[in-house]
């Protein structure tokens, strides 16, 4: 079944407030549920309302291992913390799950699947009646395929229920007064590899410690993608952000930032370095130090 936001005009407060009700009111009707939080604005959202709502009847679940990014964990704690919510961290290994690690276009599906079966397990034994997971309606229309394992298992789609898109969620998140961006860099590490290389621990450490150079380098807004090229490649993208814009400036304007980005990288084994940032120097770095102009991937 295709499905569509219906999150009306832009600035239409009227509509907004009557779909939050309607979330509100879906949310009220479960009782009680396990929900999966992973971090994004959806899953602040709903994480928010089902807590307001259900109160102890809700648990947040957020997963580690695997493919999921370390700071992720304490990013985590650190949210539900503040706002009174309870957190669950339960150890999720999904590269064992068979097929995850080929890293073909069914991956999200088949970590999906064993990720819900894992929530339902822990819902049984909360005495929960539900698990509640945070796409919204536009998501699920750009990848109906979201809704497979949901199914499968009963597993609620609060956001998308109620017809609110990715619009209509960051207009909540401001209402709620939280930040309405996505997060810059995924949760999961292996949504940094390119479809069809090989998810496997070398490869994701490699990405994690890319988004550590990152970050110590202060480029807010900024991830590191492997991807197929000569040997493997760290292309360097910038969000489709204020920071992220911003973040993108800086490095063509500072040849130095450039260059000790592009070492750092080079020196956690990547064969070469995309830039690919927008207008501004194009660098293409290769092991033996030299430059032409990036080739876009």
């Amino acid at each position: 079944m295709a499905w569509e936001s219906h999150d009306g005009e832009p600035g239409g407060s009227g509509d907004l407030g009557r779909r939050e009700r309607m979330l509100r009111s879906y949310v009220r009707s479960l009782g009680s549920v396990a929900m999966v939080f992973m971090g994004g604005v959806g899953s602040r959202v709903l994480a928010r309302t089902c807590h307001d709502v259900l109160g102890d009847r809700m648990v947040a679940v957020s997963p580690c291992g695997g493919t999921i990014a370390a700071e992720a964990q304490e990013s985590a704690r650190a949210w539900c913390d503040s706002r009174g919510i309870e957190l669950l961290l339960p150890d999720f290994d999904n590269l064992q799950v068979p097929g995850l690690a080929d890293n073909h276009r069914n991956r999200c599906d088949l970590c999906r699947h064993a990720l819900f079966s894992e929530l339902q397990i822990i819902a049984r034994a909360r005495g929960l009646g539900y698990v509640a997971e945070p796409s919204d309606a536009d998501e699920v229309a750009a990848r109906p395929s979201l809704l497979r394992a949901a199914t499968d298992l009963n597993v609620k789609s609060p956001l998308m229920h109620v017809g609110l898109g990715a619009r209509g969620v960051r207009a909540l998140a401001v209402r709620m007064g939280e930040d309405p961006e996505p997060p810059s860099q995924p949760i999961c590490l292996a949504a940094q590899v390119e479809r069809g290389e090989g998810v496997t621990p070398d490869r994701l450490a490699r990405v994690e410690f890319a988004r550590a150079l990152v970050a110590s380098l202060g480029l807010a807004g900024i991830r590191v993608d492997l991807v197929r090229g000569d040997g493997e490649v760290a292309l360097v993208r910038a969000a489709r952000t204020e920071a992220g814009a911003a973040t993108a400036a800086r490095i063509h304007a500072d040849g130095g930032l450039r260059r000790e980005l592009v070492r750092g990288l080079l020196g956690l084994g990547f064969g070469r370095v995309w830039l690919e940032l927008g207008e501004g120097p194009a660098d293409d770095a290769q092991g033996d130090g030299g430059g032409t102009e990036a080739p876009q991937a």
